[in-house]
């Protein structure tokens, strides 16, 4: 029994290594810091800027087994049934728009899922980069 579980241990590699995690985890704590080098003309900006925008962005991707049927309406335009997963949301339909057909046909399957949001290889221009530019 010892020899499988030697066999299946020795090819499964970790996505990421203690070190890496580590080196993450620091810059993490860090951020907040880096807060205070902006100053208050930045802060102020920033601000002003976000009060004219849209407050809110939430992207769910409905990859890996979703059943679409109960995340996306039936109909399009104002008057649609709100889908059984989304009735918790009911009272601000008319604050919120959902999205449906954005699917990019990236390779590699189930592996994809970490690039929903820009249809491109990692590192390149995402749709929530596009909305706070």
């Amino acid at each position: 029994m010892g020899h499988v579980w030697n066999c299946v241990h020795a090819t499964m590699q970790p996505i990421f290594s203690r070190r890496r995690f580590l080196r993450s985890a620091t810059a993490l704590i860090a951020l907040p810091a880096l807060e205070a080098f902006g100053g208050t003309r930045a802060a102020a900006a920033k601000t002003a800027s976000t009060a004219k925008r849209a407050q809110n962005f939430i992207a769910i991707g409905s990859y890996l087994g979703w059943h679409q049927s109960a995340f996306f309406p039936k109909t399009a335009g104002r008057d649609y049934t709100m889908p059984p997963s989304l009735t918790p949301l009911e009272a601000h339909r008319d604050q919120i728009t959902i999205f449906s057909g954005l699917d990019h046909r990236a390779p590699n399957g189930h592996k994809a899922w970490s690039n929903f949001l820009c249809g491109n290889a990692p590192g390149s221009h995402s749709l929530d980069q596009q909305i706070a530019d």
